[in-house]
């Protein structure tokens, strides 16, 4: 028999999250049915988080912006602040399934499923966030590049929450852009994502972040590529060697969305728009 906890507040659904053998977290449930099926026994007690305000919103305060893990993608896509500071995140957004997914579905959800092809992951890493995680006991936070160990596996304690992911506000001069390949325009799971965020002076770069999803066991960052461009003026030469550079930086499987030969060949690809994107 299922059984689903719905808690009013924070401190309610970390107490019920402190049991010895804890409920898992729910919150928009768009992927509910397909996790099921895999592990039934393992989704048969649940803590629904719809009700707790506390992990909604998107909030400036001085010089970062929060986001509560309740967020949906539609309220991402939409918000004013993130258009004036992170349009890269709202773009991202826009790009996640059907609007009835983007109206029910999570930042929160979208990070702890840690999908390596998880829309909202890649351009949070090229913002360089931070994400925040609260049990009854402490709270923690953790850099959201170093969440991450593997497909669906994080270093979320079981007992433990992911409360808001938070990030330094843009400078004024910073430039980013999201690019996606999927099989189709819409409603589809990425083949290949690239998430660009950096500072350009007269076309020459100061600095700037490169994530990659889809093409490794998680999102990374091209380190490589970045050091490559560090410095350099954005030419048709540099930015087609950026293209090249990153392929080598990649790990991608063949699986039934595509092949590893193919996923190397368009992250250089849609690198290369990205990078043309921001001049």
């Amino acid at each position: 028999m299922t059984q689903i906890a719905v808690p009013k507040s924070l401190q309610e659904a970390l107490e019920l999250l402190a049991a010895k053998n804890p409920p898992q977290p729910l919150a928009g449930g768009t992927d509910l049915l397909v996790l099921r099926k895999d592990e039934p026994d393992r989704f048969a007690s649940f803590v629904l988080l719809e009700n707790v305000r506390e992990l909604r919103g998107i909030h400036k305060q001085d010089n970062r912006i929060r986001i509560g893990s309740g967020t949906t993608h539609a309220e991402i896509e939409r918000n004013a602040i993130l258009a004036n500071y992170a349009p890269i995140l709202c773009s991202a957004a826009s790009h996640i399934g059907s609007v009835q997914i983007r109206n029910r579905g999570t930042i929160g959800g979208n990070i702890v499923n840690a999908s390596p092809a998880g829309d909202l992951i890649a351009p949070l890493i090229a913002l360089d966030a931070v994400t925040e995680l609260q049990s009854v006991r402490q709270k923690r936070e953790v850099s959201l590049r170093e969440f991450f160990h593997g497909p669906g596996e994080t270093v979320l304690q079981p007992q433990e929450l992911l409360i808001a992911v938070h990030f330094s506000v843009p400078d004024a001069r910073e430039r980013g852009a999201f690019v996606k390949l999927g099989p189709r325009r819409a409603v589809a799971c990425s083949k290949v994502m690239v998430a660009v965020q950096g500072l350009l002076h007269h076309d020459t770069v100061e600095w700037i972040r490169i994530a990659v999803g889809a093409v490794a066991p998680t999102v990374i960052r091209a380190s490589s590529t970045e050091a490559l461009l560090q410095g350099k003026k954005l030419s048709g030469k540099i930015v087609k060697e950026a293209g090249e550079m990153i392929r080598h930086e990649i790990s991608p499987i063949t699986d039934i969305r595509s092949t590893a030969d193919y996923r190397r060949h368009v992250t250089g690809v849609l690198l290369q728009r990205a990078l043309e994107t921001l001049l």
